[in-house]
């Protein structure tokens, strides 16, 4: 899969970066969530326990008022989530 990003505006939180992108292969619209996670940063144990518990939460939310959950992929030792 491609993305490309289409938000003109990313929202930076506490440990990431949420963005709006499009699949190029299917026109479909998705946030995308980068977690900031660096290996010096005295916080880094703290952000991975955070992203790992926000994904094991995703996973389980079934509702259609909520984002759904599709997937997780990394790149450069960065965990990003696709919602």
């Amino acid at each position: 899969m491609t993305w490309r990003g289409t938000s003109a505006r990313p929202c930076s939180r506490a440990y990431g970066v949420v963005m709006r992108c499009r699949n190029r292969e299917t026109q479909e619209t998705v946030a995308i969530k980068e977690f900031k996670i660096n290996a010096d940063d005295p916080d880094a144990d703290e952000v991975r326990r955070t992203s790992k518990r926000e994904v094991q939460v995703l996973k389980a939310l079934k509702h259609p008022n909520i984002v759904k959950y599709l997937g997780e992929f990394y790149v450069v030792r960065r965990c990003t989530l696709n919602r």
